[in-house]
């Protein structure tokens, strides 16, 4: 599955499109957001269209979709808050014809939001924590239940700004205070991007 987003500030609330592309049945969903409302349209194949749905917006707090769930002609989006530590979600029906938002019992309080995509036509988030040299992947299905691997690091050295290792923890807290805008894994002597973290990661 594949995603793109696209934006722009309205008065109130970020408009966005996103796109969800069924790599496996080749069908395409646009969704459309504004100010009150979201619009969904369900294309097959050859771009036809063929249902539309409408939802209602999720609160405030909740504004552009960070990614989606496919199951079928079930698809879900997820919604973080600005700061990035609670999420919402809303689903879309296609065979049933029905829209449902739901909320996700997932508060960030020890963690840091580091990455999301999307596995398998699966939804992910990676985190990591600044308590723990430890990361935690979270995988959702379409109403949000989430299962959480842990990821543990603590044998290994991190690069920051600084130009010293690290423990994964330290480099995390002092993100609180300054966001870091790459983390580097050391591993044997040989530099992993973060974003190449997923590929090291067996899910």
């Amino acid at each position: 599955m594949r995603s793109t987003t696209d934006h722009r500030d309205g008065p109130n609330l970020k408009e966005y499109s996103f796109t969800l592309d069924n790599e496996s049945t080749k069908h395409i969903t646009t969704f459309l957001g504004k100010k009150n409302y979201i619009s969904a349209y369900f294309f097959n194949p050859k771009f036809q269209l063929q249902s539309r749905l409408f939802s209602k917006n999720l609160a405030g707090i909740f504004k552009i979709p960070l990614g989606g769930n496919i199951n079928g002609k079930t698809y879900s989006l997820f919604y973080p808050n600005e700061t990035k530590n609670k999420f919402s979600g809303i689903l879309f029906d296609f065979e049933k014809n029905t829209t449902d938002g739901f909320e996700i019992d997932l508060n960030l309080k020890k963690e840091i939001f580091l990455s999301s995509f999307v596995h398998s036509s699966k939804f992910y988030l990676l985190t990591g924590s600044y308590r723990e040299n430890k990361m935690y992947l979270y995988h959702f299905n379409n109403t949000g239940r989430f299962e959480r691997r842990i990821i543990d690091l603590s044998n290994y050295e991190f690069f920051g700004v600084e130009d010293y290792p690290s423990r994964l923890k330290n480099m995390l807290a002092l993100s609180k205070r300054s966001p870091l805008t790459e983390i580097t894994l050391v591993q044997s002597g040989v530099p992993y991007s973060l974003d190449s973290l997923h590929s090291l990661i067996k899910l």
